[in-house]
């Protein structure tokens, strides 16, 4: 029983980070949806079943995605609803048919780029795929053997989509090459991996974003990995990331860390701190987010308040969205930079 409580409260902990105390868990939660640019937001939480018309107001979003080949197309993994998907930008969501992923903490979402209807869905411990567009999900092609242990974060090489990538809450990294069907560990390192992103300029990197370990990097496919710490060090918590994001060209990345915000220009191998509002460290930044078009327009959260610039730091605009909960994630339409999602969570008690 100590075990299971160690496994949940770790998925708590590492989709959480930066909650404080206090705060109520009502119907303000599930997916908010911006059409302006962020100057307005609404809830986007209808679910739609054979019984009516439900409702996601009320759930805590770990994993927001977007298929890569349609934005219409979103993914939402939430922590006690399983997985949530949509066909029609957020104007209403459904459930999978299989009853194992419409229940528990979906923890991370990858959706094949070279393959629309070939997605990948963490469930704590486990990986599903489906290969019909959400029509079925089959068995699961991993189960992790540690108890404890969960899946932290999916991705897809866009540039050969049998190759995939799994991030774990023990500090290690597995990869695939044939779909799922065998694994094998790239990277093991002694912290939790909090944030795993390939380069959307050379899919040959990979950068992974770990709770106390910095970054680790590898420039060919996970063969080879490079510690990013001690340039951390004049940063102090900086070695914490919890966010981890890329414009479309892969030009920059954008880390939230214990430090406040980071950014790279050379695909995650050097990084320098932003100049925010508040004073390193002085506040906790949940979640990042970079205009796929326009690599100088960033958002950053800070609880329920959402931080924008459009000239790369320089100045800032803020807005506080009507939520008790904390901005979780954020995601841009990859093809319409005036729509913006983001994804609640409840301040933990």
């Amino acid at each position: 029983m100590r075990k299971l409580f160690f496994g949940v409260g770790l998925i708590v902990l590492l989709a959480g980070i930066g909650c404080s105390r206090g705060g109520a868990r009502g119907a303000d939660g599930g997916v908010f949806k911006s059409s302006d640019a962020g100057a307005s937001w609404s809830q986007a939480v209808a679910v739609l079943s054979a019984r009516g018309v439900g409702s996601a107001a009320g759930a805590n979003i770990l994993s927001l995605v977007a298929d890569p080949s349609d934005p219409f197309t979103l993914y939402a993994g939430t922590e006690g609803q399983g997985l949530i998907f949509s066909y029609d930008g957020a104007a209403s969501w459904q459930q999978p048919r299989e009853g194992v992923l419409r229940t528990g903490a979906v923890t991370a979402v990858a959706v094949d780029p070279t393959e629309k209807c070939r997605v990948y869905v963490a469930k704590s411990d486990r990986i599903f795929r489906t290969d019909d567009c959400n029509r079925t999900f089959g068995e699961e092609i991993y189960v992790e053997g540690k108890a404890g242990v969960f899946v932290t974060g999916l991705a897809v090489d866009w540039f050969s989509g049998e190759s995939v990538y799994a991030a774990l809450s023990d500090g290690r990294l597995l990869k695939t090459s044939d779909y799922g069907a065998n694994w094998t560990t790239v990277f093991r390192g002694r912290q939790a991996i909090t944030r795993l992103l390939i380069s959307n300029l050379d899919s040959r990197v990979v950068v992974l974003g770990m709770l106390g370990g910095g970054f680790a990097r590898s420039t060919d496919g996970g063969l080879t990995w490079a510690p990013i710490l001690d340039q951390l060090k004049p940063y102090r918590d900086a070695n914490r990331v919890f966010g981890l994001v890329q414009d479309a060209q892969g030009e920059r990345m954008m880390a939230a860390t214990g430090y406040g915000v980071l950014t790279s220009e050379d695909q995650g191998d050097s990084w320098r701190p932003l100049k925010l509002l508040s004073a390193p460290g002085e506040v906790m930044v949940n979640a990042v987010g970079i205009d796929p078009a326009e690599k100088d327009h960033m958002l950053y959260a800070v609880g329920n308040a959402l931080y924008e610039t459009r000239d790369a730091g320089e100045h800032w605009a803020v807005q506080k969205l009507a939520t008790s909960r904390l901005i979780r994630t954020i995601l841009f339409d990859s093809s319409n930079s005036e729509t913006i999602y983001i994804g609640m969570r409840a301040v933990q008690q």
